[in-house]
Formats: structure tokens, sequence, C-alpha cells
């Protein structure tokens, strides 16, 4: 019989991969790579593509899958460092929304303050502060039944260690308080200690900051200014690159690529088909005049199909959709998001 071992992937392992491809490929392009989004397919999937409910087929992984979508392709948009951002699940601090689940935490959390009228302060940052709940309170009650919570001091170990979830109650006769200090350890008085990880911009905010996630700022963007992001002017703890996307545990990253007319005039036409396929395409390279030329990897904003050569890069990532139309003073925004 097979002996089975509990394991798991490090936050690191997933965190850095992230990074890696962020490095490689997104920043500046250093490294002479680039990412295309790939739109296409006019033809209609079927008859009834429009009707509410219709699944279209999934993606095909395999060098047909592939071939179709180069022979579909309708135009190639450019992935870029400035419509790039490393993002991380939301959850502001007091949300009502929550009910009884928004004053009550689990070690790791991440929750934002300075969001709404309910979680906010004089001591606030201009943005939205960002804390990671450090402890959690001595008092309260563990998922497992059987676990005697009389013992303050050891039912809460008692419990993690089980693999048990425990349940913080804030002290006795205090509410919950909101954290608004910086530091590593910010003790709110209530059992909790909150480590404060960042400020997000307010102009970060209105571009960038969703009802459903917020923005981590990669290592680069804390280094070339510590302020912004409400760290003030200390050195990072690592000379070489800090290390806050790490300490998030940060494994998502998005895309938001603008289509605007000007790129498809096609599409334009009001008898126009649409498009219904999206791909991400690695490193394709512009067509070659002489068959001994050699490869250039594509670095421009935008090409039609007939400019880069066919088949070239590596394509990783397909998706397959209804029908989306576009009209003279339409212009989408195309989000797609990697989780590592």
């Amino acid at each position: 019989m097979a002996t089975i071992y509990r394991g798991t992937i490090s936050s690191f392992y997933r965190t850095n991969n992230l990074m890696n491809f962020y490095n490689n490929i997104i920043d500046g392009n250093t490294t002479g790579n680039s990412l295309y989004l790939t739109i296409g397919r006019k033809e209609k999937w079927a008859e009834n593509e429009n009707d509410v409910g219709f699944a279209p087929p999934y993606p095909y992984d395999e060098p047909a899958g592939y071939a179709d979508v180069w022979d579909r392709s309708l135009g190639f948009v450019k992935i870029d460092e400035s419509s790039t951002v490393a993002i991380y699940p939301r959850r502001d601090y007091a949300d009502p929304n929550l009910g009884t689940n928004s004053l009550t935490f689990q070690e790791g959390d991440v929750v934002c303050t300075n969001t709404a009228s309910y979680n906010n302060s004089p001591l606030s940052d201009a943005g939205i502060m960002v804390y990671r709940c450090v402890q959690i309170p001595a008092t309260g009650s563990c998922s497992i039944d059987n676990v005697n919570t009389s013992d303050e001091l050891n039912s809460r170990d008692t419990c993690v260690g089980l693999g048990g979830i425990w349940y913080g109650e804030a002290s006795p006769g205090q509410d919950a308080n909101i954290p608004t200090e910086k530091g590593i350890a910010v003790d709110t008085g209530d059992g909790y200690i909150w480590e404060f990880l960042y400020t997000i911009p307010p102009e970060i905010v209105i571009s960038d900051v969703t009802e459903d996630y917020i923005v981590v700022p990669f290592p680069i963007d804390i280094e070339s200014n510590r302020s912004k992001w409400g760290l003030g002017n200390t050195v990072s703890a690592d000379n070489f690159e800090d290390r806050t996307i790490y300490n998030i545990k940060c494994t998502l990253l998005q895309f938001k690529i603008p289509l605007t007319v000007a790129q498809y005039p096609d599409l334009s036409d009001p008898a126009n088909n649409g498009y219904r396929q999206l791909s991400v395409i690695y490193n394709p390279t512009e067509i070659r005049t002489l068959y001994n030329e050699s490869n250039v990897i594509a670095q421009k904003e935008f090409y039609l199909p007939e400019s880069l050569e066919y088949n070239s890069g590596e394509i990783i990532y397909m998706e397959n959709r209804q029908p989306i139309y576009k009209s003279t003073s339409q212009e989408e925004l195309i989000t797609i998001t990697f989780q590592y």
C-alpha cells in the first residue's frame, strides 16, 4: 500500500512564478520578449449562438487548435507593463455586506481600511491602507467540537495544531478596533495584532482597484517610491528586492487591454460579424520577406495577421465565447487574470 504524505507548494513558489513571468515577459521587455492579445473568429459558432445559455466549444489544446487560432485571427494587441497589475482578493474591514464575518479574522487574513466611512479615521492615509492579521485573540471557539476552550492560553494553539479553525473573539467589553497605525505589530487592543503592508495611492485606487480586487505593488514600484505607497523613506529589509508582494502571498496577475475601432476598423462596419476568440501569444515574430532572415520578435503596439509569421511564438491562453460586436464609438476593455 502506498504511503500518503501531506504536503503543499509554498506561497513563495507561487509568487516567484508570477514574478518570473512578469520580469521575463512584461516588465519593459528588457529581455526582448513580448506578449500579445489576439482576437479572432468572425465566423458563427452556430445559428443560435446569441441565445441565452449558448455555450461555445472548449478551446482545443492541440496543434490543430493552435492553427485554428492563427487561421481565424483578426488582430494582435501588445500586452505591456502599463496594462499589467498584480492583484489580491479584496476584503474591507467592517464591511456590512459580510455580516458577522466582517470583524472575525484568521491569521494571514488581508483587510483594507479607509475604504468607507465605517473603517476610516483621522490617522488614515489618503488611499486604501492594507493590513495583514498576524495574531488573533486567545479567547474564542474552535471548529473541532472536542477541543477544550476553557484553557485560554493553550486552546487556540491546540485547535490550530489539530487542523481546526479558531474563531477569535474580541476582548470582553471592547468593540473591534480599526487598525490605523503603521508597523509590523499594530495592537488594536481587542486581541488582534496587525501588520501594516502598504497604502494604495488614490490615483491607483481609481484606475485599478475594483469591488473584488486590490492592487499589489511590484517590488520596483515600492523601491522607486516608498513614500507613494505609504512606507516612508525607510530602506527595504532586503537590499535587493522589496518583499511586499511575497508577504501578501500574491498569486494573481491581471492584464487589462483596451480594444479600439482604430485597431479594428473592419469590425466597426454595421454588417460585421463580431469576434468570438481570445488568445494570448508569447513571442510571435514579424513576417520575413526572405527565407534566410533572422526571426524578429514582435514589439509594435498592434499587428494585423498578415504582418506576423504564421504559427510563430507560443499560445499560452485560449478562450472561446459568445460573439462580441463593435460599433464606431465602442471601446472594450478585455481583462484576463492568470493565477499561479
